[in-house]
């Protein structure tokens, strides 16, 4: 092979590579569709997510108030329980008169409990929201979306006393809240209610 064969041949490869570089360069190859971060809709699309999630409700709102601090200390609070030591925040909810509350910084388990409630509730309603939404859009409502109507009624009706289990401890142990009610859309965000409003929604 001669020199200008071999140059004519680096010439073509070196070109073909420069144009598989520019053609490659015209379109994002990185950008790809996230499948593990599914939106409300996709995480409710079957009946048995939805029939899944109104069962555990009741769970949700039991594990946010008696899975942390709050319950030994509300216990304190209303004379039904008594402790010396601080294990739960006990003994600086126990002394009479009250000490407040404080809420800021450095104060202890203040958002532990609100935060578990009210995403149980939250989720509670999504949950109904979607069992609504597919009620609505049965085309044979004889034969329930949960297997029967009556199953339909049943989880509606479990889904509301999760919700309003969820905003009672809310109200009752904090002064105010967001409330959450059914048919609300997923993405927004409520606004802080006084508390006597949180129960009545409850």
């Amino acid at each position: 092979m001669s020199m200008i064969h071999i140059k004519r041949l680096v010439t073509k490869v070196a070109s073909a590579g420069l144009l598989a570089l520019v053609a490659a360069a015209c379109k994002d190859s990185l950008v790809a569709e996230n499948l593990s971060s599914p939106d409300v809709d996709k995480v409710f699309a079957t009946p048995a997510a939805i029939e899944q999630t109104i069962g555990t409700g009741f769970q949700g709102c039991h594990n946010g108030i008696h899975g942390g601090d709050r319950m030994p200390e509300t216990l304190v609070l209303g004379l039904e329980s008594y402790s010396q030591l601080n294990n739960s925040n006990m003994a600086t909810r126990v002394a009479i008169p009250r000490n407040p509350i404080l809420n800021k910084i450095g104060s202890p388990t203040i958002f532990g409990e609100f935060s578990s409630l009210s995403r149980a509730g939250r989720l509670s309603a999504n949950a109904l929201n979607a069992l609504n939404k597919l009620i609505g859009e049965d085309p044979t409502p004889s034969d329930g979306i949960l297997g029967s109507p009556a199953q339909d009624l049943r989880a509606r009706a479990f889904a509301y006393f999760a919700i309003g289990c969820d905003q009672g401890w809310l109200a009752m142990v904090y002064d105010s809240a967001g409330r959450v009610v059914p048919g609300m859309p997923a993405d927004s965000i409520p606004p802080l209610s006084h508390y006597p409003d949180v129960m009545d929604a409850a």
